[in-house]
């Protein structure tokens, strides 16, 4: 976990320092009963299974890091961790990041990565019919993006999203979190300007794909389990993102974690209770739709696990 200076001067070569640090820092890496990587048309995809029998249901799971950090040990770490308690299949894309790759690199990968899933995802164990996206800080932010791509282009087969205090409006700073965390608490202003700003490019942080608390059209999405920090800029954002969904009616769990930051979520040495009230948290969910009966039929225009092809009909 990284602290940064309320002074420091943020700079591409500050960024750059700093994934660099994060590659440095060591975790254990728990075995799974199988690693493997795939490579998408941009990324690669990591792959952690438990030894459990399938077809396996899936997380779907989008690493944090300010939209900046790549695939960094920590969440090699959590992710065979996380595939270890839960006995569900772990999918994480090493989505591209900014600044060498601005919007929409990263929703563009990660979302790759879901139709992946849905198109071969039988061919490595995976039972589709049962997937669910998780992300933590900017990878709640990818999830809840994925969540309302899929719904706006029918492919809506997402049947949970867990958000860990993610980052659903960057374009944004006036909340009472933001103002009474923006520094001391892992952020800075000039953190936080700079990322923007990297992340965003060209296009207007208030894009619903940029911040996705903004999209005015919440129905359709799936529930939701999100996860906050008492000690957290984004706090706030998190609790109005529930509110939206609760307001339709969609089914939500709000769990406030007191006494934490940002950025707890994996660090087990340091936040050892938290870390397993998390997992207990999210096994119970996990538990709950494994215990429902049905699975999603196959979308408009798919045959099992593939898009048809040219003359095919659907599936009945």
């Amino acid at each position: 976990m990284l602290y940064e200076s309320d002074a420091e001067e943020w700079t591409l070569a500050t960024l750059l320092a700093r994934r660099q640090q994060a590659h440095l820092q060591q975790f254990e890496l728990v075995p799974v009963q199988e690693k493997k990587v795939v490579r998408l048309s941009h990324c690669k995809v990591h792959i952690y299974k438990p030894a459990k029998a399938g077809p396996l249901p899936v997380i779907i799971a989008y690493h944090g890091g300010g939209f900046y950090f790549d695939f960094v040990p920590l969440a090699e770490s959590y992710y065979r961790h996380l595939a270890n308690e839960t006995g569900w299949m772990v999918i994480a894309p090493d989505y591209r990041v900014a600044p060498e790759h601005p919007y929409p690199a990263a929703v563009d990968d990660c979302y790759e990565t879901y139709k992946w899933i849905l198109q071969q995802g039988a061919r490595v164990g995976a039972d589709t019919s049962r997937v669910i996206v998780w992300g933590d800080s900017a990878g709640g932010n990818l999830a809840a993006v994925v969540t309302q791509r899929a719904r706006q282009e029918g492919l809506n087969q997402i049947d949970h999203q867990i958000l860990i205090y993610p980052a659903v409006d960057i374009s944004s700073d006036h909340t009472p979190s933001f103002q009474r965390f923006k520094s001391g608490y892992l952020f800075t202003d000039a953190m936080m300007r700079f990322i923007r700003k990297s992340y965003a490019g060209k296009v207007d942080s208030r894009h619903p794909e940029l911040s996705p608390l903004l999209n005015p059209d919440f129905r359709g999405l799936p529930p939701c389990l999100l996860i906050t920090a008492e000690f957290d800029p984004f706090h706030d954002q998190g609790v109005e993102y529930i509110r939206k969904l609760a307001k339709l009616g969609i089914p939500v769990q709000h769990k406030e974690f007191y006494g934490v930051m940002h950025g707890f979520a994996g660090i087990r040495d340091i936040f050892p209770d938290e870390n397993h009230e998390l997992l207990t948290v999210v096994k119970k969910t996990l538990r709950q739709l494994e215990e429902q009966p049905g699975a999603h039929p196959a979308p408009p225009g798919w045959r099992g696990d593939r898009p048809l092809l040219a003359g095919e009909a659907a599936s009945k």
